[in-house]
């Protein structure tokens, strides 16, 4: 009920099956980056994070970051290292994966070249990553390395614009993500090695 007569502004639903099983929450904002959280209401980003009460929390920016010429790294670790202190901060119970930018070319006079900020873009996150206790994904390595967005432009799983995927490509990313995430986390769960037993012999005088 509300408090009081007049409009009602509704920010979020949640619906969830009463049983047990992973429940994933998938934000997709075309265009953005780590940095435009920045520009909402950090109250209200925060509020929403704590009332899910998460176990991880994966951000996927970099890709569109990596095409920006201009991109000047003490401003992006600045604005993108807000935006971790902001997500983690709500959920400091949760486990975080940063997921790096994809290969990425971009047109230049009729020829494709490698995105100007790709470099800095990763290595930017993968500080940030290490600073915050977070584990760093490298979706360009997944690919293949740098270079490797033309040979999925040439198989057919990413689009001509050579920043894009099909969906077949997508969904190949999706499966090396999780199965290193599974394996991580298995190995995660092994018990830690006994040390090896010493034996000393006494040596008679």
């Amino acid at each position: 009920c509300t408090t009081s007569v007049g409009p009602v502004h509704l920010l979020s639903v949640t619906e969830e099956m009463n049983r047990k099983g992973i429940v994933l929450d998938a934000i997709g904002l075309p265009g953005t980056t780590g940095m435009t959280p920045q520009r909402w209401r950090q109250d209200l980003y925060a509020e929403e994070v704590k009332a899910r009460r998460y176990d991880l929390i994966v951000t996927a920016w970099g890709t569109n970051e990596a095409g920006i010429a201009s991109l000047d790294e003490a401003t992006y670790r600045h604005h993108f290292g807000a935006t971790l202190k902001t997500l983690l901060a709500a959920a400091p119970e949760a486990d975080c994966v940063i997921v790096g930018a994809s290969d990425r070319f971009d047109e230049k006079g009729g020829v494709f070249v490698q995105a100007p900020s790709h470099d800095l873009v990763e290595r930017v996150q993968q500080e940030l990553a290490a600073e915050h206790g977070c584990a760093f994904y490298s979706l360009r390595q997944a690919m293949g390395g740098p270079g490797s967005m033309l040979k999925w432009v040439k198989e057919g799983t990413a689009n001509p614009d050579h920043v894009h995927f099909t969906q077949e490509g997508y969904s190949k990313l999706a499966d090396a993500f999780v199965d290193d995430l599974l394996l991580a986390y298995q190995h995660d769960r092994l018990p830690p090695a006994k040390p090896a037993e010493k034996t000393a012999q006494k040596a008679e005088h």
